[in-house]
């Protein structure tokens, strides 16, 4: 079982608190792998994280998912002032400022996408939005197996989780640069 760094969210809003009142950034540094294992010690708290970009959304560059060394995956999505991301960031290690959200995906959701059959975003797991892509996976006749594995992939992870449902880390981005 992972361990959290942060052990409550009252230290977190307290350590929050004294560096707000000190002058410095709100924002808490955090590691992607404590980020993705202590989620709900960080909801709707502004956090700095770094890691590589592992996928860029090919259809409005809003999405992207960024790894640890370790495997630890952040979504990440632009907000209203940034728009996009450069998709020169792609591959690139990256540092990330923004306000943590997670999305919860369970075995209905994984039955819905198994009955209409869905492409589904590397990202995020939900169905993807890129339909020229989806429409050439439907004309090569490869997208009915697509699904089928993405969705008994999800299933394997929801299993894996252990709580039923698999949480999904994102954090909505007011900055972002590439870390040299």
């Amino acid at each position: 079982m992972k361990h959290c760094i942060v052990k409550s969210g009252l230290l977190l809003a307290l350590l929050t608190c004294l560096l707000s009142v000190a002058g410095y950034p709100q924002a808490v540094r955090v590691s992607a792998d404590s980020l993705t294992a202590c989620i709900s010690s960080y909801i709707g708290k502004k956090v700095e994280v770094e890691g590589v970009v592992a996928h860029m959304c090919g259809v409005d560059g809003r999405k992207m998912k960024i790894q640890s060394a370790t495997g630890a995956e952040v979504e990440v999505i632009a907000n209203e002032q940034l728009g996009s991301f450069d998709f020169s960031l792609n591959k690139k290690r990256v540092r990330v400022w923004g306000t943590v959200k997670e999305a919860r995906i369970d075995g209905a959701f994984a039955d819905r996408m198994e009955r209409d059959q869905a492409l589904l975003c590397s990202i995020d797991s939900n169905p993807c939005k890129d339909s020229a892509w989806v429409e050439r996976q439907r004309r090569n006749g490869t997208a009915t197996d697509h699904s089928r594995q993405s969705i008994a992939k999800l299933r394997e992870r929801i299993a894996a989780s252990g709580r039923g449902y698999l949480s999904i880390t994102i954090v909505v981005a007011d900055r972002v640069e590439v870390v040299e």
